[in-house]
């Protein structure tokens, strides 16, 4: 039976992910990726940043920051050519397809750790995980970071994941510079000279928001408390997750979690610094070799009928209580 849990828990994330898109409002980043938005992010951009934004050039209908690289608007340049009425459908459906390749890679990758048992629990988390899987439906660049840095973390093709993830998101240079340093052979030093020496003379806006992040106007609440609290909310089954895999700790794959977390504060540490808040929407980029940790940790612990029921319970309970940013309240 075990060998077609996975391909089920791939069905039904997909499922759920049309069942999300369909009742999830426009998303701050679908406004500056998707065609027919441009009044609005104007005026998102000027209450952000203070400034109008139309100084900035329009392609496809979309406004282009210059802080941001062009991988962003690539994965979805093919949305204008459809009728505007099937745009944002497509457009989460393509972003989906995305998230699906990854959680695929991601069972593969704790099938190959722990068992076939680790790649079923793996699917489970996320797939019953509202916040993971109402990501992956948004018309957005995150789905393809997140599969980019699993693929570059398990080793599959570092070097190449590491190139995507820089061209991609400007913020993503740190991690393809993990990947590069983690691989450090010619392949890798070889790609990380051109490629940094490809956004410092093609992009100079990208390496001064590097170097100098734009600050943002003043969030609501700035506090590290008001941040856990948000986490907590929009990953509220992982409160069950988390304490059942730490009964397997002795099985964890630390690599997975020191890298992630580490490369997660190294990213984002400075932003942090002034709105805590802004780590908790990036931890959707890092989830997958985080969820592969505790999946592996939670298949060494013995199957008794209490830990069957625990594991029951949190996967329930993210189905049964959906929580994303995007779903009306």
């Amino acid at each position: 039976m075990i060998e077609y849990a996975q391909p089920v828990l791939l069905a039904g994330y997909l499922l759920f992910g049309v069942w999300l898109a369909a009742r999830m409002v426009l998303t701050d980043t679908e406004i500056t990726h998707l065609p027919g938005h441009l009044a609005r992010a104007r005026r998102d951009h000027e209450a952000d940043l203070g400034c109008a934004g139309h100084q900035y050039p329009i392609v496809g209908g979309v406004m282009r920051f210059p802080w941001r690289m062009p991988g962003e608007y690539w994965l979805f340049r093919w949305v204008p050519w459809l009728p505007p009425r099937w745009q944002l459908g497509c457009a989460r459906g393509f972003s989906l397809i995305i998230g699906a390749v990854g959680v695929w890679a991601t069972m593969a990758h704790a099938t190959a750790l722990g068992g076939p048992w680790a790649g079923t629990l793996t699917g489970m988390m996320i797939a019953s995980q509202a916040t993971l899987v109402g990501t992956a439906a948004t018309a957005s660049y995150q789905s393809t970071v997140a599969l980019l840095w699993e693929i570059g973390v398990s080793g599959v093709a570092p070097v190449t994941a590491g190139v995507g993830l820089a061209l991609v998101r400007h913020t993503s240079f740190p991690m393809a510079a993990l990947l590069w340093a983690l691989t450090w052979t010619r392949p890798a030093l070889i790609a990380a000279l051109l490629v940094t020496a490809l956004i410092v003379w093609r992009y100079p806006g990208v390496v001064q928001n590097l170097i100098r992040p734009t600050r943002l106007r003043a969030p609501r609440d700035v506090t590290w408390m008001y941040a856990i609290k948000t986490a907590v909310q929009r990953y509220e089954s992982f409160v069950v997750w988390v304490p059942l895999a730490l009964v397997g700790w002795r099985a964890t794959p630390w690599r997975l979690i020191a890298i992630s977390f580490g490369t997660l504060a190294v990213t984002h540490g400075r932003r942090a610094q002034a709105w805590p808040k802004l780590v908790v929407g990036h931890l959707y980029d890092f989830h997958l070799p985080i969820v592969v940790a505790l999946a592996v940790m939670l298949a060494s612990v013995p199957t008794t009928p209490w830990m069957i029921g625990a594991i029951a319970c949190a996967t329930l309970w993210g189905l049964v209580r959906p929580r994303h940013p995007a779903l009306p309240r």
